[in-house]
C-alpha cells in the first residue's frame, strides 16, 4: 500500500475469491520524532471495487533497541 496526503492509490489484489480493486484514500499523516523513538500515524479510507469499507488508524512506533515494550490495541 502507499500512503500519500490527499491521494488515492488502487491495487489490484488477488483473493480466492477472485480479483479486488483495492482503493487507499489517505486523510492524515502524523510524524512524531524524538532521540529515543519515532511515531507515525497514518488515517485513510479503503474502499473495495469502488465501494466505501472504512475509515483506519494505524500506527506504527519505532523505539532503540532495548527500550520498547510489547504493546497491541484494536
Amino acid at each position: 500500500m502507499i500512503y500519500e496526503l490527499g491521494k488515492k492509490h488502487m491495487s489490484n489484489y488477488m483473493t480466492p475469491m477472485g480479483m479486488i480493486l483495492l482503493g487507499i484514500t489517505t486523510g492524515d499523516i502524523f510524524v512524531e520524532a524524538n532521540e529515543d523513538t519515532l511515531r507515525v500515524e497514518i488515517k485513510y479510507a479503503m474502499e473495495m471495487n469502488g465501494q466505501f469499507v472504512s475509515n483506519n488508524t494505524m500506527e506504527i512506533q519505532a523505539n532503540v533497541k532495548g527500550t520498547s515494550t510489547l504493546k497491541l490495541s484494536e
